[in-house]
């Protein structure tokens, strides 16, 4: 018989639990981009602020409408790094779940190895008893080995 007849059903077990690592291992590589992408535009509004001329050397008109850039950019700063530190969240929750899905699949893997361990060491056992009662057969009747 073989392995898959005597653990169809792990085998279908092992299956599902593949499919849902994989969509785990999926969700985290989304969820990382995601983060890296929200970093990234965090990143790009520090570079715009630190790249903003100062106070000090514009005219009246330009330091209203630089004022009201610079709190639209402040608002904007406050928004992206709560978006960032949601986005860590959600790929924290991602990764323990893809951990999570992965130590079982591989607890299935492992039976299954154990399983066939054992199924390869019965027949061993069966192949090395038979070739001894063979041999004793062959010794009780007086002939050679």
């Amino acid at each position: 018989m073989s392995a898959v007849k005597h653990d169809a059903g792990l085998h279908a077990v092992l299956r599902v639990r593949s499919v849902r690592e994989r969509d785990s291992r999926l969700g985290l590589q989304q969820a990382l981009a995601e983060q890296a992408g929200a970093q990234q535009a965090l990143a790009g509004l520090h570079d715009a602020v630190a790249q903003s001329p100062a106070l000090d050397q514009v005219g009246a008109a330009a330091f209203l409408a630089l004022r009201q850039s610079v709190a639209g950019v402040s608002a904007r700063l406050g928004e992206m790094s709560e978006e960032v530190s949601w986005r860590g969240t959600v790929a924290d929750q991602a990764r323990a779940r893809h951990a999570a899905d992965r130590s079982r699949e591989r607890a299935v893997e492992m039976l299954l190895e154990r399983r066939a361990a054992e199924r390869a060491a019965e027949r061993r056992r069966a192949e090395a008893k038979e070739a001894d009662d063979l041999t004793s057969a062959r010794f009780g009747r007086g002939e050679n080995a």
